[in-house]
């Protein structure tokens, strides 16, 4: 019995550790900015658990009757969720929520707090969308990944960003050393032309760039290198050109 309830505490405190573990990866609650993304991230998290119902309201205590199990039984779920929100925003909005009694109160609380008017949330995102300049500091899935969390962010919003809007506006923004092959994406077949491929395309583009410029660099030090070479001695004695010093 003894060996029995030992394992049982050694079972519960590894679950403990694994969901610790599995919450630390997730994207914390940090600004307005960041919530479209965390309330994603913790919908997700909650379904895959089975406990969106305690989130969202639509299983609250007061149905449960006056069964102590279902009430026992709600009571821990609702706990769980709570654990969830608290380990997944940063320390300075915990305030937000210490007097919160139950998981509803705490994410309606954040979300009332966060979520930005949806039309000025819409517009500012639209504006960032459409303005985005290629940061030549970064790689090229970096900027493509700014494009595509841009249009994710819109899309929580119900706003219609799809595949065609995101790959006009990525072959947009292209630097001047990948129009060659805005050309030659636009002259590829209908069936052909998907983000997929036009991400694919432009990874294996950038690897091609950079070769080629390493390349190019190559010659032009073997060039001057060469140019070097062939200059004449001048001789430090006499001034003349064609024989060095010791040769006088």
């Amino acid at each position: 019995m003894k060996k029995k309830g030992e394992d049982r505490r050694r079972i519960t405190k590894k679950m403990a550790i694994t969901e610790t573990e599995e919450v630390t990866h997730l994207p914390e609650l940090k600004d307005a900015d960041s919530f479209p993304l965390w309330d994603f991230e913790i919908k997700i998290l909650m379904r895959a658990k089975e406990l969106i119902n305690i989130v969202d309201g639509s299983d609250l205590l007061s149905d449960q009757g006056r069964d102590e199990e279902n009430i026992r039984k709600w009571k821990m779920k609702d706990a769980k969720c709570q654990y969830y929100i608290v380990r997944m925003i940063e320390k300075h909005m915990k305030t937000h929520i210490v007097t919160c009694t139950t998981v509803k109160e705490m994410y309606d609380t954040l979300k009332q707090i966060y979520q930005r008017d949806t039309s000025q949330q819409k517009s500012l995102l639209l504006q960032d969308f459409y303005n985005f300049k290629y940061d030549k500091t970064k790689d090229m899935m970096m900027n493509i990944s700014h494009v595509q969390n841009i249009a994710f962010k819109l899309r929580q919003l119900n706003q219609n960003i799809d595949e065609n809007m995101i790959m006009t506006e990525i072959t947009t923004i292209l630097p001047e050393d990948y129009k060659h092959f805005s050309t030659a994406w636009d002259s590829m077949a209908t069936v052909d032309r998907t983000l997929d491929n036009l991400v694919a395309r432009l990874m294996l583009e950038e690897v091609m760039c950079k070769m080629t410029t390493k390349e190019e660099e190559s010659i032009a030090f073997k060039t001057v290198t060469k140019i070097k070479s062939k200059t004449p001695f001048k001789c430090f004695n006499c001034n003349e050109i064609g024989h060095a010093q010791i040769n006088c």
